[in-house]
């Protein structure tokens, strides 16, 4: 009878099947090691796009990464602490950050399923981050992570040309994200993340001629990629990765640096002769009206807080102000067909005065760039959670940073250069809450945190 249910099920909902399908699989997969999980969510939010827009997978398989980076993080805390003691505290994190937006639920009411889902984006790589550092994989099967890392970042390389040679460039380029709202600035900070570490290897080690003609080969072609998409943002947050790069490389290889940087540089310069958009981020005026832009949410946010202290220690309520989720209720940016919009989450008065400063008239700038959209990750943690939300956010971030410290230097240059590109597009936009680039990049910050010696495909050894 349960089989003839579950066939009725089957053929009347597809929707009820998948979730009925996936409920099964997290049962049995409650087994599987935590780093199986993490990479689960890694090709899920590498590969599930270019699946759902082929009609391979529904829409709902967009979302499967969130329950795999959670089963990440459970799986992990069963099996015991057995990684760097700093991972107990970023766990001590996350339970902060969803009791922190409960209280602000409480404190500022709103639908049930709001602080859940404004912590489960804003922790999602943390919760990744967290699975591979408590319960580090075995040194065998970190050679296997790192090859479907290079794999996931190698193949948006001819994808992305391919695109941009059959469809045409800027938001054409889609890599393997395609059907994802600014799937081209996505694919960008993938490849980008890639990068860092190719050059933090190269300025660091000893590499053959030849190794070091191709890794720079493909460097460039890393940077070309966001060239082509018209990735404004990821390439201006990506400069000041490359700064975090240089200052903090001690005995750096003066001649490859310059060789390759200036590789780098020329790419960039010929794609901002050739398409004059892309000179946006080398304009100064431009980067200071958009930090005006993005001190808006905080005008809003005092006229709500009515003079009241609470506001600004607990924000206004997850998914109520700037946040992600808030824009993504009724009335807000969710699109019809999203299984988000059948959620039905609403849409608050400061978020609707927000949609509508940001996207008036008289913020025509907004229409070359979203970055002066007033909106950002950070606002979102600001105006959700508060100060307290803002500072415990940035603090276990604070943490990855620290834990970096333990690999070789390429690895904690590579991952520093890879979260201060995060820190800077948390500034631009809500890049922080875009699971398609966070969980890639946390990813691969995850494997530099648990690196020993050097990734397969380098062809080279460390510098002693």
């Amino acid at each position: 009878m349960g089989a003839i249910g579950l066939g009725v099920a089957v053929s009347s909902s597809p929707s009820l099947s998948w979730f009925l399908i996936g409920i099964g699989l997290y049962a049995i997969g409650l087994w599987m090691p935590s780093w199986l999980w993490a990479a689960g969510a890694f090709g899920s939010a590498a590969f599930s796009r270019i699946l759902v827009s082929a009609g391979l997978l529904p829409n709902e398989a967009n979302f499967f990464h969130y329950p795999l980076a959670l089963g990440a993080a459970l799986r992990a805390a069963f099996e015991g602490e057995r990684g760097p003691g700093i991972a107990r505290f970023l766990g001590w994190g996350l339970w902060g950050l969803l009791f922190l937006s409960l209280l602000s639920w409480l404190i500022n009411g709103g639908e049930i399923l709001k602080p859940f889902l404004a912590w489960i984006v804003f922790a999602e790589p943390f919760l990744l981050l967290y699975g591979l550092l408590r319960s580090p994989p075995p040194s065998k099967t970190m050679e296997k992570l790192w090859r479907l890392a290079w794999t996931v970042i190698g193949v948006q390389v001819p994808v992305a040309l391919l695109q941009a040679a059959t469809l045409g460039l800027s938001d054409n380029v889609q890599g393997t994200f395609v059907g994802l709202s600014q799937a081209s600035h996505v694919v960008g900070a993938v490849t980008l993340a890639g990068s860092f570490v190719l050059i933090a290897k190269l300025l660091t080690g000893q590499p053959r001629l030849a190794s070091s003609c191709l890794s720079w080969t493909a460097v460039v072609l890393l940077w070309l990629i966001p060239v082509l998409a018209d990735a404004k943002h990821v390439i201006a947050a990506a400069l000041g990765g490359m700064v975090t790069l240089l200052i903090g490389q001690r005995r750096i290889k003066w001649k490859r640096a310059l060789v390759g940087m200036g590789g780098i540089l020329l790419v960039l310069g010929i794609g901002a002769l050739l398409y004059p958009p892309l000179q946006w981020i080398f304009r100064v005026e431009g980067m200071v009206e958009i930090a005006a832009r993005k001190m808006d949410p905080i005008v809003l946010m005092a006229l709500h807080a009515e003079g009241s202290p609470l506001p600004w220690l607990f924000g206004l309520g997850p998914g109520n102000t700037f946040s992600r989720v808030a824009l993504m209720g009724q009335g807000g940016l969710v699109k019809a067909e999203s299984p988000v919009a059948r959620l039905g989450i609403s849409i608050t008065p400061i978020t609707q005065e927000a949609l509508v400063v940001s996207l008036t008239a008289a913020y025509a700038p907004a229409a070359t760039s979203t970055a002066y959209h007033i909106w950002s990750s950070f606002a979102g943690l600001l105006g959700d959670w508060g100060f307290l939300g803002l500072g415990l956010y940035l603090g276990m971030g604070w943490m990855i940073w620290k834990v970096l410290e333990r690999g070789p230097r390429w690895a904690v240059l590579s991952g520093r250069a890879n979260l201060t590109m995060l820190v800077f597009l948390g500034g631009f936009h809500s890049w922080l809450e875009e699971p398609c680039m966070t969980l890639i990049q946390a990813f691969l910050i995850g494997l530099l945190t648990g690196t020993r010696q050097e990734p397969p495909g380098f062809g080279s050894r460390d510098e002693a």
